[in-house]
This record gives C-alpha cells, structure tokens and sequence, in this order.
C-alpha cells in the first residue's frame, strides 16, 4: 500500500523515475506473494491425501480376461485385498492414488472392459 501512495505521489509531481521505481516495488511485491501462495497450494496438494477410496467393476468379455487384468494390476503395485473376482467382473477397491486408478482405467478400456 505504501508503494501506491508512492506512485501517486510521484505522478502528481511528474516524477517518472520515483514511479518507476515505486510501481517496480509493488509489482515485485504482489508477484512474490502470488508465487509463494501458489507454492504453498502445490506442496499442500502433494503432502496431504484427501481422496477417498475409489471402488470401480470391470466386466471383461471372459474370465481369462478379468484375471489378466489383476495380474497386470499386481505387477503395477496392487495387492490382491484391492480385488474381488466373480467370473468376468472384477470389483476395485481401496485404491486411494489417483495415477493408480488413471492406469486401471486405461487398462481396463484397453482390454474391452465394460
């Protein structure tokens, strides 16, 4: 605030050089807080898990299908608690990482799942 007090001072008395310098500062002020805050949002983003659990079910064209499926999510990370085979459908839960479930997805699209 004390920079556009300056600014208007400095354009009252046609003082271009005193408000170059006092519209550098205020902009170099407003910019710093908006990189720190943006900053602060990213790193609260990854620190903290907020997401719930997704639970999904994939119906695949046949049995075979399903459980390549899960040996494929099981090769990427997944344990078997993660899933529920009933014949062509699998049922997904407790997977909370959202790059986790993009890639089941894909997958699951991948191999003509419904």
């Amino acid at each position: 605030m004390e920079d556009m007090a300056k600014m208007i001072g400095a354009v009252l008395s046609d003082d271009k050089e005193g408000f170059k310098s006092a519209f550098d500062s205020e902009m170099d002020t407003r910019l710093g807080e908006v990189i720190v805050n943006k900053n602060l949002d990213i790193s609260k983003d990854i620190m903290t898990s907020t997401e719930e659990p997704v639970e999904e079910a994939y119906t695949f064209k046949s049995p075979s299908d399903a459980k390549k499926f899960v040996t494929s999510a099981s090769n990427a990370g997944l344990t078997k608690r993660n899933f529920k085979i009933k014949g062509k459908t699998v049922d997904v839960s407790g997977v909370k990482d959202k790059e986790m479930n993009q890639m089941l997805q894909m997958l699951a699209k991948e191999m003509k799942a419904k």
